[in-house]
């Protein structure tokens, strides 16, 4: 009896391990569904298009497309209002899971601000590793034209104007647009209508100050006495083209006798060439000490061209270096002009803009000041090259006892921000900060 029943349990475990192996033979033959992928969640968030696009003007792109896949492939473009035809249009290949749009290759890539009045469409796609592939932005805009608002404010001359020939002319004026100007013309023709000379410029700013780059090239003291025209003209990225300033110039003929060869300011005898320089020393005051930080002969860009570089003039702001207090082609150029105001003289600044040695090369090439040999109250005294390469120029503010004495600035770094009593600057006799230079000769200003 007891065999009996142990064989009914050996019998139902044999059951049981067939059973078991019929399922799993089963399972073999028969193979389990396998789970499904996960769905692509690629999208873009905080994204921004155009609606109305005002002509001429940028736009920045904004989005943040992100997926549970790595992005394969993102394109952005811009195309005509049906889509067919791009303008622009960039590709990137991320391969990451997220990717923003702002500054992007392709933020640069899309020039809105080149394209013409019309309808466009703004359209970004992307794919992923999982194959997806979506259109998330689709966006038609507009490119609507604004009015330009070119003008000048404060124009020099303000009306007609008259001088004497040989005479000097300053002229100015501020240019603004809601446009970036792309280029502003000074032109002087004569009464047939023919360009005696002219400069140009393309400022690529909404604001533009008439100043050294366009005075400088004004020649007023070559022309001969008769009837001209002073013409500065402007054009903005709108395409707006306008006559800011036209105004008759008249130059008169100058009959009195010119003593002006080299001879004002100081002791006679040197020999000179050169342009005229009528003026007097009879308003010469002495620079003795640094000109204040508001004096706009020296710390102005648009009076002075080497304050627009703050490695040549105490600008005030910090390089790599430190601060600069100074440099002399600065300070020469800022207190040439002041004394040239002084004696009741127009500055032409046109030599300015090289070292020393170019200085002195340009004014005896092109003639604009007279030059020669002998120190005189009021002349720019120009040094050769030394052996270390550097040139240096100095204003002459007095000559005593036969020696003269000079204000002057030079190239010197420091870790404190300049101020008027910190600043490079000289006043003594001229071969202090001079020797061993061989002196090159004299600019005679005034």
């Amino acid at each position: 009896m007891e065999y009996e029943e142990n064989k009914g349990i050996y019998m139902n475990k044999k059951v049981k391990v067939l059973i078991l192996m019929c399922c799993l033979v089963i399972g073999m033959i028969i193979p389990m569904k396998p789970e499904a992928a996960a769905a692509s969640t690629l999208k873009i968030t905080g994204h921004k298009y155009p609606v109305s696009h005002k002509l001429g003007s940028s736009y920045s792109l904004k989005g943040l497309i992100s997926s549970n896949y790595r992005i394969k492939r993102i394109t952005a473009g811009i195309y005509n209002s049906s889509g067919k035809k791009s303008y622009y249009k960039s590709n990137i290949y991320p391969n990451t899971l997220s990717y923003n749009l702002a500054y992007s290759p392709a933020d640069y890539a899309l020039q809105f601000d080149r394209l013409k009045k019309g309808k466009y469409l703004y359209k970004v796609t992307a794919k992923d590793a999982s194959g997806k592939s979506r259109t998330l932005v689709k966006k038609t805009f507009n490119v609507v034209t604004k009015t330009s608002k070119l003008k000048i404010s404060s124009p020099v001359p303000s009306s007609d104007f008259a001088i004497n020939a040989g005479g000097y002319y300053t002229v100015g004026g501020t240019i603004k647009s809601n446009y970036k100007i792309t280029n502003v013309t000074a032109k002087v023709t004569d009464a047939g209508g023919a360009t005696k000379f002219s400069r140009s410029v393309k400022p690529n700013t909404k604001t533009f100050r008439i100043g050294f780059e366009i005075d400088g090239a004004m020649s007023f003291n070559t022309l001969p006495a008769g009837t001209y025209k002073y013409i500065v003209t402007a054009k903005d990225k709108s395409g707006k083209s306008k006559t800011l300033v036209k105004r008759i110039l008249t130059v008169k003929s100058n009959t009195s006798s010119n003593p002006d060869n080299g001879s004002n300011g100081g002791s006679s005898g040197g020999s000179s060439s050169g342009g005229s320089s009528s003026g007097s020393t009879a308003n010469f005051v002495q620079r003795t000490v640094p000109p204040d930080l508001n004096n706009g002969s020296y710390y102005s860009g648009l009076y002075n061209i080497y304050f627009n570089f703050d490695y040549l003039a105490p600008t005030g702001k910090k390089t790599s270096g430190g601060y600069n207090r100074g440099n002399c082609t600065w300070y020469a150029c800022g207190r040439a002009r002041e004394v040239m105001l002084q004696a009741g003289k127009s500055p032409n600044m046109s030599i300015f803009g090289p070292d020393p040695v170019g200085i002195w090369n340009a004014n005896k090439k092109d003639k604009v000041y007279a030059y020669g040999s002998t120190p005189k109250v009021g002349s720019l005294v120009i040094f050769d090259y030394n052996s270390s390469g550097d040139a240096h120029i100095a204003m002459v503010e007095a000559i005593i006892n036969g020696v003269p004495y000079v204000s002057e600035s030079g190239y010197s770094m420091s870790n404190k921000k300049p101020t008027a009593s910190n600043i490079s600057f000289h006043y003594g006799n001229m071969y202090e900060w001079g020797a061993g230079r061989r002196i090159l000769g004299y600019i005679y200003l005034i």
